[in-house]
């Protein structure tokens, strides 16, 4: 996986990954709750041979700040990724957000759209009717305070450690079984009485006649 790098937004040492080709597509990866980039390491050495690819470690996350005061608004975190883009000097991207992370990056769409090419989330929060639970404890106050306290460095990376072990392993969740393609559904043939009995009987003619060539069971329209 590339080297991490840092840089100064808004005061606060910020640490990102960008590797792939300077002049190529860029891809931003936002990553969720108590994660960091290491989140898309599977993904950034494959997608890194196609575009260029920017992954942030969100403030008060992975080897970013984690300063007790800091704003971790979405729009705190929207507006340090487009400040981080300033910074490599990339004029738009295509923005990538996974849990916390798509919250983010539709916060993002929202406030600069002029910067957003594409948006892609991956298992998303902030999507439906109701706002999910972790995105309204991070809109409470105090929540700057309770962010550390969640994702101290140690439980961080004992997770990654226990991930890559898994991995290495080929340890995987069990999947469902797969089921074979579904039977498709007929719609019903629409059947209509007409209002007089000569028009029932010639439609029912008419019917039995175009049945073997057209499949249909519909009587044609009465003429009266």
């Amino acid at each position: 996986m590339s080297a991490i790098q840092h840089t100064r937004l808004h005061g606060h040492d910020i640490a990102y990954r960008d590797l792939g080709d300077p002049d190529g597509e860029v891809l931003v990866l936002i990553h969720g709750m108590a994660g960091s980039s290491t989140t898309w390491r599977e993904v950034l050495e494959p997608l890194a041979q196609r575009f260029r690819v920017i992954a942030p470690d969100l403030l008060g996350h992975g080897r970013s700040a984690k300063p007790a005061g800091g704003d971790y608004t979405l729009g705190a975190h929207a507006s340090l990724v487009r400040d981080l883009l300033a910074h490599v000097g990339v004029e738009h991207a295509t923005i990538v957000g996974q849990s916390l992370g798509g919250g983010v990056a539709m916060q993002f769409a929202y406030q600069y759209p002029e910067l957003c090419e594409r948006l892609v989330l991956v298992n998303s929060g902030g999507l439906g009717r109701d706002v999910s639970l972790i995105l309204r404890l991070l809109s409470l106050p105090g929540a700057e305070l309770l962010l550390p306290v969640l994702a101290p460095s140690f439980i961080r990376d004992t997770g990654n450690n226990i991930s890559r072990w898994l991995h290495r392993n080929r340890v995987r969740p069990p999947r469902s079984p797969r089921c074979g393609p579904p039977t498709p559904r007929w719609p019903r043939a629409r059947t209509a009485t007409p209002s007089c009995a000569p028009c029932a009987r010639s439609s029912t003619r008419a019917v039995r006649r175009s049945a073997p060539a057209t499949g249909s069971t519909s009587p044609p329209p009465c003429p009266r």
